[in-house]
């Protein structure tokens, strides 16, 4: 998931590749945001990428 948002995929477009909900997209993004106190998608994907999660 992180690494489509990474490569500019929307909400919407994510969820109708991995066939969930958008809200469930929303929902995970947003929990790992929480999980380590990340402000905004753009923040989040520049930390997963530092830590070569994606």
């Amino acid at each position: 998931m992180l690494r489509l948002a990474a490569e500019g995929h929307t909400n919407r477009a994510i969820a109708r590749q991995l066939n969930i909900s958008e809200r469930m997209v929303h929902r995970h993004l947003a929990r790992f945001r929480n999980r380590f106190g990340l402000h905004g998608r753009t923040h989040a994907v520049a930390y997963a990428i530092r830590q070569q999660l994606i």
